[in-house]
């Protein structure tokens, strides 16, 4: 079982280094197409042991692409962008999951996709193949947002789904690189080609209102985003990530611009009757109806894309609620606080609390939960702190602030001396 590592590059020669080096030990071979480097990348790619190719770049991702794979003599591709790479422990993963089914009619192997920030925070989370069998029918097509494709799109591609198992990083747009590579003008400009090629293409649309969308122009990202929707056929596949993109923008503009919520109703409809496993849709008006203070309404909407999750998995769908979740959580027990809902709303905070003690959002919801609002509070300040100090631990210094600043916050006296009580 042979693996070859393949990339397109251009001016990359501040990740060239880590995108070679993840599958050092691991891969067979190492190939690197330059679409027409300026700086070092391609020295750097040379001396690390890759073998460098130079294609004119023609406008075209999937032709580079193609252009890679066709160098490639491995049994298996890895095609990850300079700007991607798996982490140690994934590389055994990977490694593991090929050996399994190396035998089989699998064809690739579809992994998490997680996008950092500046800070290396993980966004949001998408699904993505990018390791496949090496094989002359499986070719990329779209010269921008290309898709892999098994016999020019007249068959599906038997997939092995290791989203839970295998994630892959991606570091390539946040703000400085994105910046610094202008990757939005470029990408429209590929995008217009492309539109220009296939008009009334619903993908090519709903990506252009991205584009417009991460540039800040609302009214002309919906303004595609809608034309989009209006292209979309009658029938989508279930895992449809670009059409559910599409959906869960438009309502996320929608809710910004606070438009009518007979519009957003009727947004939110139709994205639910074409993918009805998609809970990014009852994440967002959810977040929205409670934002508004109808917060009946927002933890209907959330409880409803908490049950989609647990039903319909996050394989290529629900990418925001699953890079939200713990947002998801502290709204919907800010509901259930304002429903007077109260052990619902505890529970709700807990949930967060367990894993993100530092949550001030979620530790305020749960002290309110607490403390009441009479003379008489549901739970006394000192089994209020005894109870705390199960979640906190009293000698951190950290736990010990954040407790105290927000029983001063509520203006819970007794707790902040039952607080101090424990230290």
């Amino acid at each position: 079982m042979r693996v070859s590592q393949c990339m397109i590059v251009k001016n990359e020669e501040a990740n060239i280094e880590r995108a070679l080096s993840w599958g050092k030990g691991f891969v067979w071979e190492q190939i690197v197409v330059d679409t027409g480097s300026t700086d070092r990348t391609a020295e750097i790619a040379r001396s690390m042991g890759a073998s460098v190719y130079e294609m004119e770049w023609a406008d075209d991702f999937a032709a580079a692409r193609n252009f890679a794979i066709s160098l490639a003599k491995g049994d298996w591709i890895a095609l990850l962008d300079a700007d991607e790479y798996f982490a140690p422990q994934d590389v055994k993963t990977l490694e593991s999951l090929l050996s399994q089914i190396h035998g089989t009619g699998t064809e690739a192997i579809a992994a998490a996709c997680v996008n950092l920030n500046e800070k290396g925070t993980p966004g949001g989370i998408a699904t993505q193949i990018r390791v496949f069998r090496n094989k002359p029918e499986l070719r990329y097509r779209r010269r921008i947002h290309e898709q892999l494709l098994a016999e020019e799109g007249r068959r599906p591609i038997r997939v092995l789904d290791a989203t839970k198992e295998l994630s892959m990083f991606h570091t390539g747009y946040c703000g400085e690189a994105y910046q610094k590579k202008n990757i939005s003008k470029r990408n429209l400009a590929l995008l217009q080609k492309e539109l220009k090629e296939r008009p009334g293409d619903s993908e090519i649309l709903g990506y252009l209102g991205d584009e417009y969308h991460s540039a800040g122009q609302s009214e002309r990202a919906a303004w595609y985003y809608r034309q989009a929707i209006e292209a979309m056929p009658p029938v989508l596949d279930e895992l449809d990530a670009r059409s559910a993109a599409t959906f869960a923008h438009l309502l996320q503009i929608l809710g910004d611009r606070h438009a009518p919520n007979e519009e957003i109703g009727r947004v939110y409809r139709k994205g639910a009757e074409l993918l009805p496993g998609e809970a990014d849709f009852d994440y967002i008006v959810g977040r929205y109806f409670a934002s508004q203070g109808e917060y009946a309404k927002g933890a209907s909407y959330l409880e409803l894309a908490f049950a989609k999750l647990e039903r319909f998995g996050t394989n290529n769908r629900s990418t925001s609620l699953q890079a939200g979740i713990q947002d998801a959580y502290e709204v919907l027990a800010l509901c259930y606080l304002n429903q007077g809902e109260l052990q619902k709303a505890v529970s709700c905070s807990i949930s967060v609390l367990k894993y993100a003690p530092h949550s001030i959002t979620s530790l305020i919801v749960l002290l309110r939960c607490l403390k009441g609002d009479g003379a008489d509070p549901p739970a006394p300040a000192d089994q209020a702190a005894a109870f705390l100090s199960k979640l906190y631990d009293m000698k951190a210094p950290a736990d010990r602030q954040i407790l105290l600043t927000a029983a001063k916050e509520l203006g819970w006296p007794g707790l902040e001396k039952a607080l101090e009580a424990l230290l």
